[in-house]
């Protein structure tokens, strides 16, 4: 009939407007989903945080790797991709231990990818001022086809190429000739008092891992922990401290290697023991130990798959101080 022909054409209608309306609620929470990429080109190898370089436009000469790390900082919301092409990207600003990129390591606290041209021709070089690399807690980074090279922390300080408390992947690149600080000597003991033990050395000389890391098809080399601190002279006298353990990787959390060697790298020696202030009698310090795991040292999760771990080496352990027994 007419009116049931009707009902008909009003219910189809109704079924159109429901699709069409679930349809745009779909997409819309799809692109909620969608987190946002942006990639930058650095454009000069000078190390400088000034805003003027963290532009980072189609114009040349306003995109450092400093200044692209801080804009991204900016934006913990957003994944960036950083294009670094061949070149040595020497750090130059002084000043260990801050934590937001202003100088010393590259701080990364957002999403980054940091994307070189082959590790063989890309490299950042922390030039002995500090670590090369810090990822904070909240990142996470991929660090792809370039050389880490030349770091160094202050005394006592982990990961002398890289520290990684967050998610960070590393993919055909190489960690190289990077070490940490040595441990601090102990205090002298004044007025016949004893002296106090050296410090150990800075652990993880290539990486410290409190995060989760995955290397794959790179390569770990040369890298060294500090040796341990001398013990403080008294009329006991201070222990040596002992050499910082993990020549190349420090792990202690989640560590996961896949087609990766780790070669040639070393912990520090232990370092000697104080000698007696005391002319009649009084009983030096023991020397340190050397540092333990040569290539790697481990207390957390190690995955390592179709990997080599070859020619590290462990310091030695140091002699005790002078001791004189009165007889």
């Amino acid at each position: 009939t007419k009116g049931a022909r009707k009902m008909i054409k009003q219910s189809f209608r109704l079924l159109l407007i429901m699709i069409w309306v679930l349809a745009g609620t779909n997409t819309l929470a799809g692109q909620e989903n969608v987190s946002t990429q942006t990639s930058l080109q650095i454009d000069t190898l000078v190390d400088t945080n000034e805003p003027a370089y963290q532009v980072c436009s189609i114009s040349p000469n306003d995109c450092s790797l400093r200044g692209a790390i801080s804009k991204a900082n900016m934006s913990l919301d957003q994944e960036f991709i950083l294009h670094i092409s061949a070149g040595s990207y020497n750090l130059t600003l002084q000043g260990a231990e801050e934590d937001e990129n202003a100088t010393g390591d590259l701080d990364i606290h957002g999403q980054v990818t940091l994307a070189g041209d082959g590790a063989s021709i890309t490299q950042v070089d922390g030039n002995a001022l500090d670590r090369v690399l810090h990822v904070h807690y909240s990142a996470t980074v991929t660090l792809q086809d370039m050389t880490i090279t030349d770091g160094l922390t202050p005394p006592e300080i982990g990961g002398g190429g890289i520290m990684n408390h967050g998610t960070l992947t590393i993919l055909q690149s190489r960690v190289y000739q990077n070490a940490t600080g040595p441990g601090i000597d102990g205090s002298p003991g004044m007025d016949g008092n004893d002296g106090g033990d050296g410090g150990e050395g800075g652990p993880g000389g290539g990486i410290y891992n409190s995060g989760n890391l995955v290397l794959q098809d790179s390569q770990v080399e040369f890298n060294v922990t500090g040796t341990g601190g001398l013990g403080g002279i008294g009329s006991a006298a201070g222990d040596g401290g002992n050499g910082g353990s993990g020549g190349a990787i420090h792990n202690i959390n989640f560590l996961t290697l896949i087609q990766t060697t780790v070669s040639g790298n070393a912990t520090g020696n232990g370092g000697p023991g104080g000698a007696t202030s005391n002319s009649t009698a009084g009983s030096g310090g023991r020397g340190g130990i050397g540092g333990s795991g040569g290539g790697i040292y481990s207390t957390g999760t190690l995955k390592v798959y179709q990997s080599n771990i070859i020619n590290n080496h462990t310091g030695n352990g140091s002699s005790g101080g002078l001791s004189l027994i009165h007889i």
